[in-house]
């Protein structure tokens, strides 16, 4: 009976733990959530940032491992552009590396002998997601970085991999692990959200993918055989879905002529499917005043996604603005209340930023009450409000002795350091001794007043009490 009861407890802790944890993990990071920002089931994993500021504006699942799909193609890019640099227009051939290309997987339409631009062949893997140009991307950096023009294919793969994951632990990754250039499933090849929108960020801030990944379509010239008009699959980006999407539109029930995803605030980036990642999309936007950046991981349809990450967009670029609430209310003073006597007469402190305090990422939402408070330094100050504080040591002009703090409906949201104008000096033991001396000096100076009183008025009276003839006889002595 007791063994039952306490299996019983132990399902019922089991199952509370679960919907805990459940909840945490689709817990916004940011400290407001925009009321229209979509939901998602709860296998699914987002991470969406102000690419500025770096707030987080939607997190779930952000730190779990999962499968990367062709998001890894992003990475095969920025280590391709290490190498290829300025050098986008030098041609290509293309080898039998092309022959390693997984069945079902989307290509640009390589063959061995074709000759391409490094420029045709990243547009080639980025916008139809290529993984055959991912290949040779990979085999030709592969044999540059090694110095040897005859290695073999798969070699050469393998020594651009080692450069990915080398740069995914410059770049801070430790959720990512690549095992192939183009993002097929491989049980080794994993990343999370919160990596993936890294390499992102990375891609937008390369002046030459960025403007790839935004692209709807593109014209990549071979120079041994017809050229090849290649478009982006990402429904976000072009606005009719190209020629091979619109057929996917159409099975989606979509039978307009334009696309009803597309996003003209969509920068791009890249898209993502294997039947273990489930849909994938990493995604960015922006506007005349806000810009975002996210990744969204395993949604079941190509519907959802972009409806998903479209919707999440829209609240992003519209629902959210950056306040800066250092610059907006400060400079302001604060009145020391323990000066020390050479600092008596101005004891003021001008508080303020160093320089423009970097803006947080809040909703706009008139109902949301913002409130400030100043944290002092308790190293520097003893006790201390936003009018008035005690020091506990000197301070320095240029120093940091506060922060300033913002609570939105009682959670925090922003720090912001602040710093001091004048050096200032506490009241000292030293100005106790200089004071004493002081009170000291002026007791005894008001003691010689008194007792030179005393002695003239006692002489007065003295003269006074004489008689007239023995003043006159004084007076003739």
């Amino acid at each position: 009976m007791s063994m039952s009861i306490c299996s019983k407890n132990t399902r019922v802790m089991r199952l509370l733990v679960a919907c805990v944890l459940s909840l945490l993990m689709i817990t916004p990071a940011s400290a407001v959530w925009a009321s229209s920002m979509p939901q998602l089931p709860k296998d699914a994993a987002i991470y969406l940032i102000d690419d500025q500021t770096g707030d987080v504006i939607a997190t779930q699942r952000a730190d779990e491992k999962m499968y990367p799909a062709s998001l890894t193609k992003m990475m095969t890019a920025l280590v391709a552009m290490d190498y290829v640099g300025d050098k986008l227009d030098e041609e290509v051939s293309v080898g039998d590396e092309v022959k390693l290309t997984p069945e079902d997987s989307t290509i640009m339409g390589c063959h061995s002998g074709d000759v391409y631009s490094w420029r045709d062949l990243i547009y080639g893997m980025m916008l139809p997601s290529g993984s055959d140009a991912a290949l040779v991307l990979g085999a030709h950096v592969g044999r540059l970085s090694a110095n040897d023009s005859k290695l073999d294919p798969k070699d050469a793969l393998a020594k651009f991999i080692g450069l990915m994951n080398e740069k995914a632990k410059t770049m801070g990754l430790t959720g990512t692990h690549f095992n192939n250039v183009h993002g097929f499933h491989d049980k080794n090849h994993y990343s999370c959200a919160h990596d993936l929108t890294s390499i992102a960020q990375a891609v937008l801030a390369n002046n030459f993918l960025s403007e790839v990944v935004s692209t709807q379509s593109h014209e990549c010239v071979n120079k041994k055989d017809a050229n090849v008009t290649i478009y982006n699959t990402n429904w976000l980006v072009d606005k009719t879905a190209g020629k091979i999407e619109k057929n996917a539109l159409v099975d989606a029930g979509e039978t307009g002529v334009d696309n009803p995803y597309y996003k003209a605030e969509c920068q791009g980036i890249k898209t993502g499917y294997t039947e273990e990642a489930g849909r994938c999309l990493a995604f960015a936007g922006k506007n005349k005043k806000m810009s975002f950046v996210g990744v969204v991981l395993h949604l079941p349809d190509k519907p959802t996604i972009y409806k998903t990450t479209g919707a999440a967009l829209e609240s992003a670029l519209n629902e959210y603005e950056r306040r800066s609430w250092g610059t907006d209310v400060l400079p302001y003073t604060v009145t020391i209340s323990n000066p020390s006597l050479q600092d008596f007469l101005n004891h003021n402190i001008t508080l303020r930023v160093r320089r423009k305090d970097a803006p947080k990422t809040v909703t706009i939402d008139a109902t949301l009450k913002y409130e400030t408070k100043i944290n002092w330094d308790k190293n520097c100050v003893k006790e201390g409000s936003e009018d008035t504080c005690e020091l506990q040591t000197p301070i320095k002009a240029g120093s940091q002795i506060a922060t300033m703090q913002v609570f939105c409906e009682g959670k925090l949201i922003s720090e912001t350091p602040l710093y001091v104008d004048q050096t200032m000096m506490p009241f000292s033991n030293e100005d106790k001794l200089v004071l004493a001396g002081v009170a000291a000096g002026s007791i005894l100076l008001v003691v010689l007043v008194i007792s030179g009183i005393r002695m003239m008025v006692g002489r007065n009276k003295h003269d006074e009490s004489q008689s007239p003839k023995e003043a006159n006889d004084l007076a003739k002595q």
